[in-house]
């Protein structure tokens, strides 16, 4: 994986490796672009290049442990796999889920490898450190549960051959992420700041669909969840017509027959708002050559949510040619009136799907007639500019280096033809510095792997190799290189921010950084008034109307539900104008390499703060003594704030300050003295947390802004807010089991508490909006 953390301009950088699968590379939410490929082999010598500016590790994803992967004898011939029993686990396909699923709301990286096994892996430390990225759970354990209980042997079967046929369903040939679906009751309010967890749609080697719901460990709201839990939520079957069966191309047909038709691609469309503000989305995937699509809807029942699929559209009619030769991909947002766009690359043309989501699906078609039979499509990706209009970006895997036409308007017309893009452009220069390098008297070959546009759609990567094209190339697996490729696809500012998430609770500030410094190497005087750049920023992500102040969205008691609670502090805190306007201005000093050691906090952000974490009922203070802390210490910090602005009350408040902090060193008392470090009467140090504002005391509990480096108490390391183990204890004496009588201590951090609630609704810098770290 590679990311460019600050990005000071446009360029490529090496990847040791060749690829060995199409549509490849992805871009996460928080700029770290994850490519595919074949075994990495390590050089003996270095590659001398500009390259310092990316951070780049290998990861080892064909690696499994017993406990992931057991240990099983091959089946026989009629559920033989090859993938599965002699492949050596490369990377098939993968992508990035939506924010939310990861440490610290980060995304997650799904992988699916040669063997049928989808994995999830994600970053528990640093996102640079390889040895902070591991492989949390594996999908395929949801397909087992799921099988075990649902699939029951028929009496007619075997038990031989009902363990085979288990064993081939859970075997996944394709998968998709769903986009995080919005909350119907704020869609659309102002500072819409919340976000559910998406689904993971995966096919079988059975013809069947299954969507997976995820649950992670990291909720700080519910404490009793330790470990990755997966549930499938909706499965069905899908049959294809025996009009469209593909031809057999194989040498040998009855070796390579498939004994049962599978989806090979799946994709998932936005999510809408029906007329009974019910959320929609339309789930597209190919089977066998035959294009089909179906409606998935979530019916809310209370505190739990059904997926509900409808019965699949057949596209026969429409599409002559169903003959797929690439991904299938829908745009990342719905146009001006709420419809969805999918383009499907088939043998003869690309056809371009325009829907709005809902139970009964109106698709209607358009087609660009391009005749690549012998290129398959390496990438797809959308760039959306400030009009609305859409257009897809299409990457040969031969003939991207040529004249072809590798951008098209949506939906398809007969002027849809936009032609050449700015990342073919840098290909071909590419082509030119190749051939100088080895004096090929420009006989290059480039092919291309994959294609992705960045979190706003303002920058475009791809990754190509290129080749001797007169002659035959000798090397080694060390040598293999390609590149990824990255080119800004426009300078206007506007047109920066135009692909910007339709919430901004997906934003975030790791992409709207990179964003901005690479716009202002190629254009610094677009950056130049501060004023201009915020509120240009504000008004693409809609935040423009954000209130300065608080608002109220209820009175709270003890019967509100904690996520209403959440809700409100998260918009009071982060998402008022205040507060979004000073992260941007803080992003912009970085983006002029205006970079303090340590950044000022703003007093209007401090006092929004405390104001708010005062004002919230007593009785989230008093569930526990971290929380009666964490309120004690604003209040103290709101008194001193209002003294300092001249109120008397204030000053007399705090007189007398009580001891809210003790050393863990000396037990004496902490005095509040600043808002970034904390020292007690002996001397010792320590820095405090920007959130709680409580000192950091115990070595490896604190977590990091990526941007800033401002410094937090760590949740998830916190023995409060850890799940407690249920251990029996025996009696060494009888055997007998006998009452724990520490069991369930007061130290445990109580489900609804201001603790939780502050951590929950914070989970970015206050500062500058970054990820945290660690």
């Amino acid at each position: 994986m590679v990311w460019d953390k600050f990005n000071r301009s446009n360029g490529g950088v090496t990847i040791d490796f060749y690829p060995n699968t199409l549509d490849n590379i992805f871009w996460s939410k928080e700029g770290i672009v994850a490519v595919g490929g074949s075994d990495h082999v390590p050089r003996l010598k270095a590659i001398a290049s500009d390259e310092r500016r990316w951070d780049k590790i290998n990861l080892k994803t064909n690696f499994f442990t017993i406990e992931e992967i057991q240990l099983q004898l091959p089946l026989t011939w009629k559920n033989f796999s090859v993938g599965e029993e002699m492949s050596e686990a490369y990377i098939h396909a993968l992508d990035w889920s939506p924010p939310g699923l990861g440490k610290h709301k980060r995304s997650v990286l799904a992988v699916l490898t040669s063997n049928h096994i989808l994995s999830i892996w994600e970053c528990v430390g640093k996102p640079e450190i390889a040895t902070d990225w591991v492989r949390s759970c594996v999908i395929n354990h949801a397909l087992q549960a799921h099988y075990k209980d649902m699939d029951k042997r028929d009496p007619e079967e075997s038990e031989h051959d009902h363990f085979e046929r288990l064993r081939a369903k859970q075997r996944i040939r394709a998968f998709t992420w769903s986009p995080s679906p919005p909350d119907p009751s704020l869609s659309g309010a102002l500072g819409d700041c919340t976000a559910r967890s998406p689904y993971l749609a995966v096919s079988n080697d059975r013809g069947e669909v299954l969507i997976i719901r995820l649950q992670t460990p990291y909720d700080v709201l519910e404490p009793e969840t330790s470990h990755w839990t997966l549930s499938v939520a909706e499965t069905f079957s899908v049959d294809v017509s025996e009009t469209k069966q593909s031809p057999l191309s194989a040498c040998m047909p009855v070796t390579f027959k498939w004994r049962s038709p599978f989806v090979d691609q799946l994709a998932w469309s936005p999510w809408a708002l029906d007329s009974s503000n019910t959320l929609t989305s339309i789930l597209a995937f190919t089977l066998q050559s035959s294009l089909q699509c179906t409606s998935v809807k979530l019916n809310e029942l209370g505190t739990h949510t059904d997926v509900v699929t409808t019965s699949s559209a057949l596209l026969l009619g429409e599409i002559s040619d169903t003959q797929a030769t690439g991904c299938m991909k829908w745009a990342s947002k719905l146009n001006g009136t709420k419809e969805a766009f999918l383009v499907y690359p088939t043998r003869k043309s690309f056809y371009c799907l325009q829907a709005q989501p809902g139970l009964s699906l109106d698709i209607q078609i358009s087609a660009q007639e391009i005749n690549t039979p012998w290129d398959e499509i390496a990438g797809l990706c959308f760039v959306q500019d400030d009009n609305d209009n859409t257009s897809v970006q299409i990457a040969y895997h031969l003939g991207s280096g040529t004249d072809r036409i590798t951008s098209l308007a949506l939906p398809f017309t007969a002027n849809s033809a936009v032609g050449s893009s700015t990342w073919q452009h840098d290909l071909l220069r590419g082509q030119r510095r190749f051939s100088d390098e080895y004096n090929l008297a420009g006989n290059v070959m480039a092919r291309a792997y994959g294609l992705c546009t960045s979190p706003f759609g303002d920058m475009v990567a791809v990754n190509v190799s290129f080749h001797p094209s007169d002659g035959v190339e000798y090397t080694t697996s060390s040598d293999e290189v390609s590149y990824l490729i990255t080119s800004q696809c426009n300078d206007d500012l506007q047109f920066a921010l135009a692909g910007s998430p339709s919430n901004p609770y997906e934003l975030t500030a790791e992409a709207l950084l990179s964003s901005l410094q690479s716009l202002s190497v190629r254009e610094p005087e677009a950056l130049a008034d501060e004023n201009f750049v915020v509120e240009q920023v504000m008004q693409a992500l809609d935040l423009a109307e954000l209130p300065s102040s608080y608002s109220k969205l209820g009175q709270i008691t003890e019967d509100t539900p904690v996520d209403i609670i959440v809700r409100q502090v998260r918009q009071n805190i982060l998402f008022n104008r205040d507060s979004v306007q000073s992260r941007l201005s803080q992003l912009l000093k970085y983006v002029k390499g205006d970079i303090p050691k340590t950044p000022p906090l703003d007093a209007t952000i401090v006092l929004k703060i405390v104001t708010e974490i005062a004002r919230l009922p007593h009785f989230v203070a008093d569930a526990s003594f971290l929380s009666h802390s964490i309120m004690q210490i604003h209040c103290l910090i709101l008194a001193k704030l209002q003294a300092r602005g001249g109120n008397s009350d204030a000053e007399a408040s705090t007189s007398e300050e009580e001891e809210i902090e003790s050393c863990e060193i000396c037990r004496k008392n902490i005095p509040f003295e600043s808002l970034r470090w904390a020292k007690c009467v002996n001397n010792h140090q320590y820095p405090r947390c920007i959130l709680s504002f409580l000192a950091i005391q115990t070595p490896g509990t604190a977590k990091s802004c990526s941007i800033c480096n401002a410094q937090y108490i760590n949740e998830f390391v916190m023995p409060a807010f850890k799940v407690p183990e249920r251990r029996e204890p025996t009696n060494m004496d009888t055997g007998a089991e006998e009452d724990d009588p520490m069991q369930g201590t007061s130290d445990q951090e109580p489900h609804v508490s201001l603790a939780r609630i502050l951590f929950a609704a914070c989970d970015r810098c206050v500062c500058c909006g970054g990820k945290f770290t660690g």
